[in-house]
């Protein structure tokens, strides 16, 4: 309950912020983020496809160290990318949406443009603690691949 309110107030920060500098939209910008996002999905894929298959996936389930109460590290990192999947899928949405409707009502436009430039700032921090914790990770597990 916090942690959506506290996302909530996060956003309205940060709309107002961005009402505030009145940054106008820009149509470059969305494409540019629109292919960011369709060749993050892309490579997310790739590598969901080539971690699950190699022995560092088996490592992160079978091995005790890696076992936790009630997940496995596996879990763990299923989720991170699954979660990074999917914002990534909601950005692509949110840029399809700016460039298909260009013309609409200049308030909803605006909130749009906003609630898109905080999406994509949102995903570029979160992106750092995913990042971090997985190379975390690939290190204690580099011992058992030697």
């Amino acid at each position: 309950m916090f942690k959506i309110i506290g996302t909530v107030v996060i956003y309205g920060i940060g709309f107002a912020v961005l009402q505030f500098l009145q940054i106008e939209k820009n149509i470059e910008f969305i494409q540019a983020v629109l292919m960011f996002s369709s060749l993050a999905i892309v490579i997310t894929m790739i590598f969901m496809t080539a971690f699950f298959n190699s022995k560092l996936a088996s490592e992160l389930y079978h091995n005790p160290k890696h076992q936790h109460e009630k997940t496995t590290d596996l879990n763990i990192a299923t989720d991170y990318l699954q979660r990074y999947l999917h914002r990534f899928l909601h950005i692509a949405v949110m840029a399809f949406l700016l460039l298909l409707f260009q013309n609409i009502n200049r308030e909803v436009e605006l909130i749009f443009w906003h609630l898109f430039l905080l999406f994509v700032g949102t995903i570029i921090f979160q992106m750092y603690g995913f990042v971090n914790n997985f190379i975390k990770s690939l290190r204690l597990n580099a011992v058992h691949f030697l």
